[in-house]
């Protein structure tokens, strides 16, 4: 096993919230100027991104009846927002300090590319710190983060893991919208 140094941290520790905006903002720069490689996820619009949820999550959780509801009006009402002005390119979609491999500290290689997504570039930091365990600074980015896991849980269940599990994390996951703290 090889542990590669990854952040100013030890290695033991894992990442501050800083280091993970630090590493993202390396990520974003390095990737910048990346194109022509397939992706798995094209949500380089905010209707892209509610059609495409919305589809995953019929199709794999069913009506959901009132269940998913919530997640939808969540959608409905602030993505656009969330795209407002935001540039769009391409994001490594579940960037953490193991797919990370710097040499003298400089970011050399970014692994683990299964699933690349065209989105607003701001989403890779809401997905990094949320991977990482912490908040973001904007709820409602943190809250987008979330809704790309129950996007991938649920195309997961319908399309290569169709174990009662993986459906159950999608519907807990969109279960967080129902809560008054969702809006």
């Amino acid at each position: 096993m090889l542990i590669f140094p990854y952040c100013p941290s030890s290695p033991a520790a894992p990442p501050s919230a800083s280091e993970v905006k630090m590493l993202t903002a390396q990520c974003r720069e390095a990737l910048r100027d990346v194109g022509g490689i397939p992706i798995f996820f094209d949500l380089s619009s905010g209707d892209r991104m509610i059609s495409q949820t919305e589809s995953a999550c019929l199709s794999a959780l069913g009506s959901g009846g009132q269940a998913l509801r919530p997640l939808f009006h969540w959608m409905e009402t602030r993505i656009p927002r969330l795209y407002a002005g935001q540039p769009i390119g391409i994001i490594h979609g579940y960037l953490n300090v193991s797919n990370l491999i710097t040499e003298g500290g400089d970011l050399r290689y970014i692994l683990g590319w299964q699933r690349p997504m065209l989105a607003p570039l701001a989403l890779e930091q809401a997905l990094a710190l949320r991977l990482a365990g912490y908040e973001s600074e904007d709820g409602d980015w943190g809250k987008f983060a979330t809704v790309c896991h129950i996007l991938w849980h649920a195309w997961a269940y319908t399309h290569v893991l169709p174990i009662e599990g993986v459906r159950q994390t999608a519907l807990k996951l969109a279960d967080g919208f129902a809560s008054p703290l969702a809006e």
